[in-house]
């Protein structure tokens, strides 16, 4: 019993010693220190294993969340309470997350590898920095002004300079992330007005192939008195859906022309398929939407990815120099599709699944970076490299 307990006391020495970082796998709890409105937590993670933190928030509230990693391919994702389709995409939409809260709950973020990483039993050791920014909360009694009876049904834009649009912000604030822009004439529907200081903010929700909705000056916006445009709207109840193949847009398009105005979006999700969709796996991304016309209430397509993923059947090459001639020199306007020619042959994919980045000057020539696919939680890296005079070097595997 005396040796137990000598085993305990040194364990408990060892374990008093570790670092203030997170375990691997654990999931946390984000909390804020008194009169702080911010935390970070760091961590490692390895292989397949996610860390998981969990935030308590309020519908309304701003929430700011950004990663720091070793190593990058880590990205991270943030859930909406009780649902695991995602509200933002680290994969796709980089390193910050900054967005108005849509519901009350408890919030998951997730840090993980994508899965080529995975698979090879890397680690990153990473940083996460969580944010709830005071005065970001939900407004209550009577600061919003609700649709029907404190005030018109919709607004049109007016009084924009000539040349210029009006900026519909996420939040009530003009230093607050920019959502889109509307010109003079456009319609939108009236979800609410908001008092701040001198200035009245609206929340809007507006048509058209955008689907912008956020906040915006009301100083620029007038009654709408032409009223037509809401009789050719489909708003029956019923639930659609729609596949697509070349981009998550022409499901967004094919929804708007279905409902001849905006709609509410019901599920997402995408699958890599062949010639027939998710039965015979193949290298080409498909879309899924499900909806139902009328007004959006905000939820944006985030697509997803379901099902079995597309599996090269060989190691493609790291180097593919050799294939193309060194001797014929590009300007900068061509290095792009250079790069993807090359990435397409070395690796063995179609070059209209190839996605290439602007061209971007290094000390001694040029680089271009890019991906395939486009899109997903399995995209590969690469980097073609040019010398000064344009000649093409090499493609090789990030």
């Amino acid at each position: 019993m005396t040796i137990f307990r000598g085993l305990l006391t040194v364990l408990a020495m060892l374990l008093a010693t570790l670092p203030a970082t997170m375990a691997a796998a654990d999931t946390t709890t984000v909390r804020f220190r008194a009169g702080d409105d911010n935390a970070s937590y760091s961590g490692r993670i390895r292989g397949d294993e996610t860390a998981r933190f969990l935030i308590d928030a309020r519908g309304g509230q701003r929430m700011q969340v950004s990663l720091r990693a070793d190593n990058p391919q880590s990205y991270f994702n943030v859930l909406p309470p009780g649902s695991r389709e995602a509200l933002f995409i680290g994969s796709s939409e980089g390193d910050r997350f900054s967005g108005t809260l849509p519901q009350t709950g408890r919030y998951v973020v997730e840090v993980y590898l994508m899965r080529a990483a995975a698979r090879r039993s890397e680690t990153s050791g990473f940083t996460l920095h969580v944010a709830i920014p005071a005065g970001g909360g939900q407004a209550t009694g009577d600061e919003y002004a609700d649709g029907d009876a404190g005030g018109p049904d919709s607004w049109v834009v007016a009084g924009v300079p000539a040349g210029d649009r009006l900026n519909v912000r996420a939040s009530p604030s003009a230093n607050a992330e920019i959502a889109g822009r509307l010109r003079n004439g456009d319609v939108v529907r009236n979800l609410g007005c908001r008092s701040i200081g001198k200035a009245r903010w609206c929340r809007i929700s507006a048509r058209g192939e955008s689907g912008v909705h956020g906040w915006t000056n009301g100083r620029f916006l007038s009654e709408s008195g032409d009223r037509g445009h809401e009789t050719h709207e489909v708003e029956d109840g019923e639930i659609r859906d729609t596949k697509c193949k070349d981009s998550p847009r022409d499901c967004i398009r094919k929804a708007e022309n279905k409902c001849n105005g905006s709609f509410r979006t019901i599920h997402s999700e995408s699958h890599a398929g062949g010639l027939i969709d998710d039965k015979l796996p193949g290298p080409v991304t498909w879309y899924y939407l499900e909806y139902q016309c009328g007004y959006s209430d905000g939820r944006m397509p985030q697509f997803p990815f379901r099902g079995a993923h597309y599996e090269q059947e060989y190691e493609p090459e790291e180097d593919f120099s050799g294939h193309l001639s060194a001797s014929r020199a590009v300007n900068e306007g061509q290095m792009r599709d250079a790069c993807r020619t090359a990435a397409a042959l070395a690796f063995g994919q179609r070059s209209k699944h190839v996605l290439v980045l602007p061209v971007e000057r290094t000390g001694d020539g040029y680089a271009v970076f890019g991906q395939y696919p486009e899109n997903g939680p399995d995209v590969t890296t690469f980097t073609c490299t040019f010398k000064r005079s344009g000649e093409f070097k090499h493609v090789r595997r990030s």
